[in-house]
């Protein structure tokens, strides 16, 4: 076997086990939760956001930063409605709610 072989057969065997741990890595999700709702966003998608911030900080606050990330949370999922403000204009608001999660 030349280096190069030797090279692509480490690399290869790195890659498998690295995939492995990852795909083993254990999630620990904790209970739902419920923020409060966002209103007065001119669309939806500026609204499940601003939800989903204030979900993470909620969250944050409760069982600590490391559940906060709403891409880790199992269950995600919002309540969005769009409304009349008292001036007239259209606007959305949502609520975000989800299961935080972390892997360990």
């Amino acid at each position: 076997m030349n280096m190069r072989h030797i090279f692509l057969a480490a690399a290869l065997a790195l890659g498998t086990f690295g995939f492995a741990g990852a795909a083993e890595a254990a999630r620990s999700c904790k209970a739902s939760v419920t923020a409060p709702r966002v209103k007065g966003h001119p669309t939806r998608v500026t609204a499940e956001v601003a939800a989903a911030t204030v979900w993470s900080t909620r969250v944050a606050g409760i069982y600590g930063a490391r559940y906060a990330n709403w891409t880790n949370a199992s269950n995600r999922s919002f309540a969005c409605s769009k409304y009349t403000t008292m001036l007239g204009i259209n606007a959305w608001r949502c609520r975000a709610t989800a299961q935080p999660c972390v892997y360990n």
